[in-house]
């Protein structure tokens, strides 16, 4: 079932009112801690994941690293080899959950005007693995958006180390694709943007032309 964890609608005017905000903020400083520790340069995820880094005037309790990383930043070698385990498992498992729980594991919807758009997102250091599943994916999306009356409906896989995000497209794809200034793929239903991380930050923002721009299409059509 679709976890509802924020809904939201538009004025007349095409100011955004929030009805309903659950969203909770989940710590990710381990993540970026053993994602640099895997990958060379990551500070830079870091600071789009919001992790805020230590400071002096936090105890030496608070700016203690995590488990398996030692003083002055070094990894430990054991350490390091159980994290890379739970890296390979958990892209594992995203290529056997089924699609559908996939798509609504993490899935939001929004109101604008008379359309409704739905927003579902993971995030993966192995997006190579979801590759394969894209074509069980947009069965999935074309059911979910048959089913529950979505205009569009986006899933982004959001590549951590790279960052960057695929995002399936089932409804608007021309309009989507034009208001995030990219092309799309080769299928007609996928966008690769470059720097795109963030649901709430990124996209949630241009709902509304993307809204303008699906109507300016169909008066031209």
């Amino acid at each position: 079932m679709l976890r509802w964890l924020k809904a939201a609608s538009y004025s007349p005017s095409g100011e955004m009112v929030c009805l309903a905000d659950k969203e909770e903020e989940h710590a990710r400083t381990d993540l970026c801690y053993w994602a640099q520790a895997l990958r060379p340069g990551l500070r830079r995820l870091c600071l789009r994941l919001r992790t805020p880094a230590p400071t002096a005037r936090r105890s030496a309790a608070d700016r203690s690293p995590p488990g398996g990383i030692e003083a002055g930043g070094a990894v430990c070698p054991g350490a390091l080899s159980c994290r890379a385990r739970d890296f390979a498992a958990a892209a594992a498992e995203l290529g056997e959950r089924p699609a559908e729980a996939l798509l609504t594991a993490d899935c939001k919807e929004f109101a604008v005007q008379d359309s409704l758009f739905a927003i579902g997102t993971v995030e993966t250091a192995s997006p190579a693995t979801l590759e394969p599943r894209i074509p069980e994916l947009y069965s999935a999306m074309q059911g979910l958006a048959h089913e529950r009356g979505y205009s569009v409906l986006l899933f982004m896989i959001v590549d951590i180390l790279e960052l960057r995000s695929r995002v399936l497209i089932w409804g608007g794809e021309r309009a989507v694709a034009e208001v995030l200034g990219v092309s799309l793929a080769a299928d007609g239903h996928s966008v690769l943007v470059e720097g795109l991380v963030s649901r709430k930050k990124q996209v949630v923002p241009l709902l509304t032309q993307i809204q303008a721009t699906l109507i300016a299409k169909r008066g031209t059509a």
